[in-house]
């Protein structure tokens, strides 16, 4: 088959999985894209090509939070019933809800997972090679946004996210490693000072209203390995001047502009089960939270436009739990509802979810 057949094919066959953009990196040399390193697990192998993805979870459905409220779980049996119907319509809410972000009403990184697995099965029949040669990186210690950036899946954003053509920054990211060559994809326009000119903006101009199969003709020149973030010009964000939305939109100033988090000041990060103590400052712009802030990317206007989704029911959680049945159920109660969901991670646990409703009953 010939060469550009191949990435058409690839490119093709992602695109009909639902991922709304398909990037291509030939070789993948983790060693040179992040440095040298002490990391020993198979994620940080290399591989002759490497496929990155953007799935979106869209913005398309999600109402207004007063529009969405379920009622509070007063048994484990009624606590189940909800983790798997996920919707009540004509439910009151009881007692005091606490709210679950979009990107995580749905497990989208298993999802994202069960596509991939599915494309091995198409790419050994079509290709050849084992099930090992297809590695799949989702959720993965290796970091996805040099990636994302190196092979064109799109900017980094002054809210520290990937914003990409088609989908804005409502994505999840991920990889699979290919055992064969491929020709690579190149970064888009003005990822690095040294790029930005005056043709980088028309094509900025012809990119951001664009469909899954735009492409960028750029350069690979003056791209300094491991990516440094601190380098970046952030041409996407150009659309809001000198006055970025995120970093306006963003109650606990986690956001300086220079694309870099300030972890000890987002709400995400501690509603990841991260620090020991959450500041009184951050508490008090916590809000109705239980799991995950969106302010930043409510805010950008990449986000802005109609972002289809897609369709899945995996994991499905409803837009509330009750504060008073979190701090009240068990850890197997609270671990059988959320199984299988985002607020499922390991990572995550029973004890997480109870600081976080507990944050949430105190803005009262």
């Amino acid at each position: 088959m010939h060469r550009s057949s191949i990435e058409d094919y690839i490119r093709d066959a992602a695109l009909g999985s639902g991922f709304s953009r398909v990037r291509l990196l030939s070789p993948y040399e983790p060693e040179r894209i992040f440095g040298s390193g002490s990391h020993h697990d198979n994620h940080w192998e290399g591989a002759p090509s490497l496929m990155v993805v953007a799935l979106p979870y869209g913005n398309e459905g999600i109402a207004a939070p007063e529009a969405q409220l379920f009622v509070q779980p007063v048994s484990q049996q009624e606590a189940l019933y909800i983790a798997q119907s996920k919707t009540q319509p004509d439910a009151q809410p009881a007692g005091d809800p606490a709210g679950i972000a979009p990107f995580a009403r749905r497990n989208y990184y298993a999802e994202a997972v069960i596509r991939l697995q599915a494309l091995v099965k198409v790419f050994r029949e079509r290709f050849g090679g084992k099930r090992s040669d297809y590695r799949i990186l989702c959720n993965s210690p290796v970091p996805e946004k040099p990636l994302a950036m190196l092979c064109g899946l799109g900017w980094l954003g002054k809210n520290s996210l990937i914003i990409t053509p088609e989908a804005g920054s409502l994505i999840i990211i991920a990889a699979m490693t290919l055992p064969f060559p491929v020709q690579s994809d190149v970064p888009l326009p003005g990822i690095l000072p040294a790029e930005h000119s005056a043709a980088t903006e028309v094509a900025m101009q012809e990119l951001i209203p664009a469909g899954p199969q735009c492409t960028a003709e750029s350069t690979r020149l003056g791209i300094s390995f491991p990516i440094d973030f601190e380098r970046q010009a952030f041409p996407a964000c150009k659309i809001c001047g000198d006055s970025p939305a995120c970093v306006h939109a963003c109650p606990a100033g986690a956001l300086a502009g220079d694309g870099l988090l300030k972890k000890e000041r987002c709400i995400q990060w501690y509603a990841s089960g991260n620090g020991d103590q959450v500041p009184d400052d951050v508490v008090a712009v916590w809000g109705q939270r239980l799991y995950g802030c969106t302010n930043c990317q409510d805010a950008c206007p990449y986000n802005k436009k109609p972002i289809e989704g897609i369709d899945t029911e995996r994991g499905k959680l409803p837009d509330y739990f009750s504060s008073e049945w979190i701090l009240n159920a068990g850890d197997e109660e609270i671990r059988s509802v959320v199984k299988g969901s985002a607020l499922g991670m390991q990572w995550l646990g029973p004890a997480s979810l109870r600081r976080n409703a507990e944050l949430a009953l105190r803005r009262r």
